[in-house]
């Protein structure tokens, strides 16, 4: 259990409303099959609280716990979800850069047309907000001392509230999270890494 997941189960020992979404255990099982050898727990922590934890989560400058991280709130307290998902080290959707971000949704349906191809009940590909991406890769660089998103751009759903600029994250061989805001263009080597979560998951 790493550090994260400890302070998580802390919290939720004092909070009722953390309810995690789990894998069925055929969609388990079906998933293991198709190389998602590796399950998290997302524990809906915002990006200020992984700052504040005394993670390196940077944009554009070094950020200390307690200091204005970003003048985009949106980055801010972007909340991951609370459910289990699936993670497949690397795992970057083929041909998903150049592309707006609405292109880069409609190209999910290739990823749940092979979990549907293989009767994987109860899980779904999504893209994840800045903090699902923020804490996945923190969890998994903190259990395995490997880079989840291999140096590439990913591109989440977290957008600015008038919806003209889009969060983006990499990740350093430190393991710092970069994260930052870009307009919703076709720019080469920003790709979308779909997340696997239980299909009753609400995001």
């Amino acid at each position: 259990m790493n550090q994260i997941e400890v302070i998580a189960r802390e919290r939720k020992q004092t909070s009722l409303n953390l309810q995690l979404e789990y894998f069925t255990d055929e969609a388990f099982e079906g998933l293991s099959r198709l190389n998602y050898i590796r399950f998290f727990n997302l524990n809906g922590f915002s990006i200020e609280e992984l700052v504040n934890l005394g993670y390196p989560i940077n944009s554009g400058r070094s950020i200390r716990a307690g200091e204005p991280f970003t003048p985009y709130s949106e980055l801010e307290h972007s909340r991951s979800r609370t459910s289990q998902v699936a993670a497949c080290p690397k795992h970057i959707l083929k041909g998903s850069d150049n592309k707006s971000l609405v292109e880069q949704i409609e190209m999910l349906s290739e990823v749940n047309s092979i979990l549907k191809s293989h009767n994987i009940i109860g899980a779904k590909a999504v893209i994840g907000n800045a903090a699902d991406y923020a804490e996945l890769a923190l969890q998994y660089y903190l259990e395995t001392n490997q880079n989840l998103v291999d140096g590439r751009i990913i591109r989440t759903s977290t957008t600015t509230d008038e919806g003209d600029k889009i969060a983006h994250l990499s990740m350093g061989r430190d393991g710092a999270i970069y994260l930052g805001m870009s307009l919703d263009r076709r720019y080469p080597l920003y790709y979308i890494s779909p997340l696997i979560v239980p299909s009753n998951s609400l995001h």
